[in-house]
C-alpha cells in the first residue's frame, strides 16, 4: 500500500506553509515521494535565475502494515537515522509537528 492521498495533501500544504511569499523565488520547502517514503528538502538560490541548492531536512516513512508514520533525520553524509524522541504516529501531522519543533536541532539546524 502506498501513501494515502489525504496524507500527501497534508504534506504538500505543510511544505507550502514554510516559505514566506516574499522570498518564494529564492527559498522553498518541498517533498519528494518514493513509495512509502517522503523526503523533505529545504532549497535556496541567490537569484531567480540561479540553480536551486537543496538539502534534505527529514524523511518520513509510512508502514502500511501498522498504519504508522516514523521520522528519520539526515546526518552530514546524507544517511538517515530514526529520530527516537518521536514515536511512530498514525497521523502524518504529528510527525510534521516534530520536524517543526526540532527539539535537538537535527532538521532545520
Amino acid at each position: 500500500m502506498t501513501i494515502r492521498q489525504q496524507d500527501l495533501e497534508v504534506i504538500h500544504a505543510w511544505a507550502a506553509s514554510h516559505v514566506p511569499a516574499g522570498i518564494a523565488d529564492r527559498a522553498r520547502v518541498h517533498a519528494t515521494f518514493d513509495g512509502h517514503r517522503v523526503t523533505i528538502f529545504e532549497g535556496h538560490r541567490r537569484t531567480p535565475e540561479s540553480e536551486w541548492q537543496d538539502a534534505a531536512v527529514a524523511r518520513l516513512r509510512y508502514t502500511a502494515t501498522t498504519d504508522l508514520w516514523s521520522l528519520w533525520w539526515p546526518d552530514q553524509h546524507g544517511e538517515f537515522h530514526v529520530y527516537e524522541p518521536t514515536a511512530p504516529a498514525d497521523r502524518v501531522s504529528t510527525i510534521l509537528a516534530a520536524v517543526d519543533d526540532d527539539e535537538h536541532n537535527l532538521f532545520w539546524g
